[in-house]
């Protein structure tokens, strides 16, 4: 590229008929500084593209580290979500759901259903068509147990068969 620019300059600002009008002696020193300023520039040049090629591995490294700190994050939150419900046990069914938190305390409902709306998400990885049934709040204002029951149960009712037995080797097994 910096080779391509200087004969385009050389010809555009008609350097070699400026060179004609010069002496032997004048050409040479001329050459010499040419020569000398080329090595120079080719260096800094060298030295630029070292600096970029290293501010491009750090930034690389940084967004590895990122992403790293990232998935051990969401594996840790995994395992927790994991040890809480082999503690509590998987809710695969309606009717288990309801003896389950029957006599509990409203936040302990709460926190009960808040895991395992959030093990189905982050752990089975189960999806439905509203998103929202994935959320405990609505304008920083928080459900009832009621509300986050039937979120459940939308959930129960849509989870494919067989998937309490990946609970079971997921969550039980270690």
């Amino acid at each position: 590229m910096i080779a391509m620019e200087g004969v385009i300059l050389f010809k555009q600002n008609k350097t070699g008929d400026w060179l004609k009008t010069k002496t032997d002696e004048e050409k040479k020193e001329i050459f010499k500084a040419c020569i000398k300023l080329g090595r120079e520039q080719r260096q800094v040049c060298h030295s630029r593209k070292l600096l970029i090629a290293q501010h491009r591995e750090k930034r690389l490294q940084d967004r590895e580290k990122a992403i790293l700190a990232r998935k051990s994050a969401a594996k840790k939150k995994r395992d927790e979500l994991c040890s809480k419900i082999s503690q509590d046990s998987y809710w695969s069914t309606e009717e288990l759901a309801m003896t389950k938190i029957q006599g509990m305390s409203e936040s302990t409902k709460k926190k009960a259903l808040q895991v395992q709306i959030k093990f189905r998400q982050l752990v089975l990885k189960q999806e439905y068509k509203d998103k929202s049934v994935f959320n405990f709040s609505q304008n920083r204002k928080q459900f009832s147990s009621a509300k986050l029951y039937s979120k459940l149960v939308k959930l129960i009712s849509s989870s494919p068969p067989g998937q309490s037995s990946f609970v079971s080797w997921c969550c039980y097994s270690t």
